[in-house]
């Protein structure tokens, strides 16, 4: 797993659950250092999905932050595939969230989870394509000897229009 990826998952992880805990307010810059997150604490399981929706909201924006800023010709191959693992985190989070089950005695959970599935289908298809085109980068890298061809820079910029998509998707979602 690459460690950017797993980095940003952690940080959001331990902000929101600050933020659900009522430690700090959304919006807080920072949490403070003597709050840490159990060992045993299981964020499907006990994080609100509108607080996984943002963890992972946080890691694609992260993503499109990078090739928004980065000249997709500097990109190293280990951004690369660190990207790819973080996108296949985001999927299988989504993936989790979509399938769990509403709480028939929460009402509040379930129009909250109802929400976040919605968003979510806004999203999969753009996030679909762009794992598929940074995968495809990837084979293109390692099928050349490493050599970064035209069919690979092609496949970055086909991820780079899909990280636009899933950023334009990102705006529609509720804060």
């Amino acid at each position: 797993m690459g460690q950017k990826s797993v980095t940003i998952y952690n940080e959001a992880i331990r902000y929101f659950l600050a933020v659900q805990n009522n430690v700090i307010v959304a919006g807080s810059d920072a949490v403070p250092d003597d709050f840490h997150v159990p060992a045993d604490f299981d964020p499907e399981k006990q994080l609100l999905p509108k607080f996984q929706q943002k963890v992972y909201r946080k890691m694609l924006e992260s993503f499109i932050k990078t090739f928004e800023e980065v000249n997709l010709r500097e990109l190293t191959i280990e951004s690369i595939r660190d990207i790819e693992d973080g996108l296949n985190m985001v999927r299988s989070g989504f993936f989790s969230l979509k399938e769990k089950e509403n709480d028939r005695t929460d009402k509040n959970f379930n129009v909250e989870l109802n929400t976040v599935k919605s968003d979510l289908l806004a999203v999969n298809e753009p996030l679909k394509k762009a794992l598929a085109f940074v995968s495809a980068a990837i084979t293109e890298f390692e099928d050349n000897g490493g050599k970064k061809t035209a069919e690979y820079r092609l496949s970055l910029e086909d991820c780079r229009d899909m990280m636009s998509e899933i950023k334009i998707q990102l705006r529609a979602w509720l804060e």
